[in-house]
């Protein structure tokens, strides 16, 4: 059975559905440096004016990349001796815009650089010929580039219309799970490349690591395409907006698989770094480190300092994962509205219906201060409560029904409208626990005896084979934190996301293959918080040299 929708499926034409939408469009407007150091480091400016040459810019903005392209081309026009057509150059540069005033912007700023070229006639000829208002992931993009260039809409999954997500889906298998818009923007990008084609996108770096990506990932590293360079802008202003993800440039050809240039800052010259790429000479700038290891199928990539990555690899050959030896990762419980879902113990409802709650705001200080808070539980083992069996919640939450009913989770069930987002698990509660917050410069570890249920700032460890001291000693020690920050993706203020798949990645060794002595001192080391014992015990269990361990600073 087919259950795929055709593009005439929908009454509105689908641009319409954008427009339509409240959404934000993903408007992240890049700064003119950056621009440039893209556009010279793909090598553009040297093949411009060469008839093979074609250039599509997938989500132009305001134009700030046709800008600049326009302005190259002027330039060399001017010295080459070989003219194009009118024809050629109408065909030479392709920009998708699905904004009206974007695209409004970009016409006027590109007439204004090509007047000083061409003719009003022409500049309105070659600036019709160039933008369309257009969905690039839905459009039909006719014929192959040799640059893809620009920075695509970061806009989440829940924020895209249904119908339309529908449709990238169907035609992008890159975009699994969460995936964001600017995987499709990829995964087309790639497929619109002429042989020896570079797609150069500068946007959030979650995609190398994350879950998301992993089809994207494995895309790349099929066989056809080439990460040229990586070029991490951690600590950067490079957009004319604050963001809250560090983005990266990642530029990839259409060419056989070989070494990634990994850049460690925006100063590097651009045209030294194109030379490098080109020539694929050894790079002559400390600012420039060449890697053979970029990419393995679906897996993460692992672009930091590649000594503490073997480390890393090292570990995961030698020990197992958190989950196999017998540890299990839990993300506390989404409301939707902790108003009205988190209250106090004075609040008049059924006593059953109230967990004692715990926040990341409640172990700020590396303890946990309770704030007397409670979530109100609206399941119980049969699903979603009946309100008529709880007269008392039912008059309390029916106070806040409007507020209630307006969550995305209401929406999709309104006879359910009073339900918080995830399930509350009372017995979880119950359960001693590690307590992790989602968002953190440090790891952050403490020990929950079993009478608290996380909401949604905190992850949390349950066990039932590891002494759980013992496991917050060895992740305190410093285990965690090597292998979340080889994992992890930076965020504002250069925080880290403790994210569940990420704390799957750490490995530990089974409980049971430990020696009683090392286990007992785990046990003490995590019980009196003796980071010195801790760290003595964990370079004895994982066979960590003295040059490891300056290295990864355990």
């Amino acid at each position: 059975m087919n259950n795929q929708l055709p593009l005439d499926a929908f009454d509105a034409p689908l641009i319409e559905l954008w427009h339509a939408s409240e959404s934000d469009k993903g408007e992240i407007f890049t700064k003119n440096q950056i621009v440039h150091f893209m556009i010279a480091a793909s090598g553009i400016p040297h093949a411009i004016t060469a008839r093979k040459t074609r250039i599509l810019e997938p989500s132009c903005g305001q134009g700030e990349f046709l800008i600049h392209l326009a302005k190259i081309l002027c330039d060399e026009l001017k010295k080459t001796s070989d003219k194009l057509s009118l024809t050629e150059l109408g065909q030479k540069i392709v920009g998708y815009e699905i904004s009206d005033s974007n695209l409004r912007v970009a016409r006027e700023k590109l007439k204004k650089v090509l007047s000083d070229h061409f003719s009003e006639n022409d500049s309105n000829y070659l600036v019709e010929s160039w933008l369309r208002h257009e969905d690039f992931l839905l459009a039909e993009c006719e014929g192959q580039f040799s640059h893809v260039i620009g920075n695509p809409p970061y806009i989440r999954v829940e924020n895209i219309p249904k119908p339309i997500l529908s449709l990238y889906r169907q035609k992008f298998p890159t975009m699994s799970d969460r995936a964001d818009i600017y995987i499709g923007f990829f995964e087309k990008g790639l497929q619109s490349l002429a042989p020896g084609g570079k797609l150069s996108f500068i946007c959030t770096d979650r995609w190398i690591k994350n879950q998301y990506g992993r089809k994207l990932r494995a895309l790349i590293d099929s066989g056809r395409f080439n990460v040229d360079y990586y070029l991490d802008l951690f600590g950067k202003d490079p957009f004319h907006r604050k963001v809250l993800t560090y983005p990266a440039i990642t530029q990839i050809s259409r060419n056989q698989k070989s070494r990634t240039l990994v850049v460690q800052s925006d100063s590097a010259c651009p045209i030294e770094l194109f030379n490098t790429i080109e020539t694929k000479t050894k790079p002559k700038s400390d600012l420039i480190n060449a890697r053979e290891d970029i990419g393995n199928g679906e897996s993460p990539w692992l672009l930091g300092n590649s000594s503490e990555t073997a480390v890393v690899q090292r570990l995961e050959r030698q020990f197992p994962s958190l989950e196999e030896a017998g540890c299990k990762i839990f993300i506390g419980a989404a409301t939707g509205n902790n108003k009205v879902f988190v209250v106090d113990e004075d609040v008049d409802i059924e006593f059953d219906r109230k967990v004692p709650l715990v926040t990341a705001k409640d172990i700020r200080t590396g303890a946990i201060v309770e704030g007397g808070q409670f979530l109100i539980n609206t399941y119980d083992e049969d699903g979603v409560v009946d309100l008529d069996d709880y007269p008392k919640l039912k008059k309390y939450l029916t106070k806040h029904k409007d507020a209630l009913s307006s969550r995305h989770v209401a929406k999709t069930q309104p006879q359910r409208w009073y339900k918080t987002i995830d399930r509350v698990y009372p017995e979880r509660a119950k359960r001693e626990k590690l307590l992790i917050p989602d968002i953190k410069s440090n790891l952050t570890v403490i020990h929950e005896n079993g009478r608290l249920h996380p909401n949604n700032s905190l992850y949390y460890i349950c066990s039932d084979t590891w002494d759980l001291r013992a496991l917050q000693a060895v992740l305190l020690a410093g285990i965690g934190r090597l292998f979340i920050e080889t994992y992890s993706t930076k965020v504002a203020n250069g925080f880290l996301r403790f994210q569940s798949q990420h704390l799957r990645r750490i490995c530990i060794p089974h409980w049971e293959n430990l020696h009683a002595s090392v286990r007992d001192e785990l046990i003490k080391a995590g019980e009196t918080n003796n980071h010195t014992l801790a760290v003595s015990v964990v370079k004895d269990l994982y066979n960590i040299t003295d040059s490891e361990s300056e290295l990864i600073g355990i």
